[in-house]
């Protein structure tokens, strides 16, 4: 006997969720194996008298991000959003994913009725451009609907984020008066990660700082102009995967 409706569902979001945690413990491996060390320059300020204008470089080549991990992400986005198809059918041919509300002609688009009334509005409001009308491509169900339109095409793009948090340890040897992050996706060796400026207090002041960087693995959202941290946006597709999927059970689908 198949198994089919929010029984089904269930087991396709269960099959997400052991591979976003595969992928995690995976990516959580190969950083902390691959750390990247980093060293803070530090010269008198041409500009704030008394400070020191500072650089943190970074001293060891990044390593370049596995392909397997693109493979495994794509597999729990496939199982997502068959998750979704499943809870829904055979009451509908699959969830629908709007992040608009015309064609790409301009023409309304409206979705049926699924089920009954009741399940058919609470559908409608889990669109992307209800729940998130000025950016409905960074919702999770529309990430993770364009995410898997391109998986079928072509292999995600995931890459390493270099953003810089404040890498500088608190002392009361000095005050850190100014920080400015190097944003970018992309990292070599001798690259300049963060420019910050301090104030000594005292003559024999050190600097002290965190000397590597762990890399965050993330993934280029199509429609957009971002990248997203990989494993945070999967764990936000499931969440709000599994939240329709027991909102559709409590309204009756079977």
């Amino acid at each position: 006997m198949s198994i089919t409706g929010i029984a089904s569902a269930r087991h396709k979001l269960a099959r997400a969720d052991h591979h976003i945690s595969d992928l995690e413990q995976q990516i959580r491996a190969f950083t902390e194996a691959n750390r990247i060390g980093v060293q803070a320059l530090s010269q008198p300020s041409r500009t704030h008298p008394g400070e020191l204008d500072c650089e943190m470089i970074v001293q060891t080549e990044p390593p370049e991000v596995p392909d397997g991990w693109s493979l495994v992400a794509g597999d729990a986005l496939t199982c997502l959003r068959a998750a979704l198809d499943h809870s829904v059918f055979p009451h509908a041919r699959q969830f629908p994913t709007l992040t608009s509300d015309v064609d790409k002609n301009g023409k309304p688009v409206k979705i049926g009725t699924i089920l009954s009334p009741e399940v058919t509005v609470l559908v409608r409001q889990h669109q992307p451009y209800v729940a998130e009308p000025h950016t409905p491509h960074h919702h999770p169900i529309g990430a993770l609907s364009n995410l898997v339109n391109m998986d079928k095409h072509r292999q995600l793009l995931v890459t390493n984020n270099f953003t810089a948090q404040v890498m500088i340890r608190p002392s009361d040897d000095y005050e850190i008066t100014s920080e400015v992050p190097q944003r970018g996706d992309a990292l070599a060796r001798g690259d300049v990660l963060t420019r910050f400026r301090v104030k000594p207090i005292g003559l024999d002041a050190r600097l002290e700082y965190v000397n590597f960087l762990v890399a965050e693995p993330a993934i280029d959202l199509p429609n957009t102009d971002d990248y997203r941290p990989l494993i945070k946006l999967l764990w936000d597709m499931h969440a709000a995967v599994g939240g329709i999927i027991d909102q559709l059970a409590e309204a009756g689908v079977p």
